[in-house]
């Protein structure tokens, strides 16, 4: 079977314009997604999900994944709507206030591999924001410490149009 030159160049379009979005995405994740599909490209059960209530409309399923170019262990939540849409990912590390900087610098470095460079850095509360603009969605990345013995690197995935407490 041969396919008229023409054919050949929108399905080759097709298919680029479909890597390019999934590439947008967080671990082959993208919003809006069906909560079935995004289960199967996690590799979990169908019911995974079966037993977590909702909560303020949300459904939230977490796990605990290695970020292996740094060699740390993140505990990632994946958060679903009430038509079983996925609206975000939140990854979030535990470490120590002597440790903060090494994961924080190590993460933004991974991130940077994988997504290019921030599009810009906000500042908060004295709080630096990494942030990368994903087509709709939005990737930051933050570094903090919540009292003296517990520091945390935050990497949220969502909606651009919505904001974070």
């Amino acid at each position: 079977m041969s396919f008229p030159k023409a054919a050949t160049a929108v399905l080759f379009l097709c298919i680029s314009a479909e890597c390019v979005c999934a590439q947008q995405g967080l671990f082959g994740l993208t919003l809006g997604m069906k909560r079935h599909d995004a289960l199967l490209i996690l590799h979990k059960p169908g019911n995974a999900l079966k037993n977590i209530p909702f909560h303020l409309g949300r459904q939230i399923f977490a796990d605990t994944i290695p970020i292996t170019f740094c060699n740390l262990l993140f505990r990632r939540s994946i958060g679903f709507d009430t038509t079983g849409k996925l609206t975000a990912i939140g990854l979030t590390y535990q470490t120590t206030p002597g440790q903060i900087k090494k994961a924080r610098d190590c993460t933004l470095q991974w991130l940077t591999n994988t997504f290019g460079p921030a599009a810009r850095e906000d500042t908060k509360d004295n709080v630096t924001h990494d942030v990368w603009m994903l087509g709709p969605a939005k990737l930051t990345l933050e570094a903090k410490a919540y009292n003296s013995h517990d520091s945390f690197v935050l990497i949220y995935y969502y909606s651009a149009k919505e904001t974070l407490p």
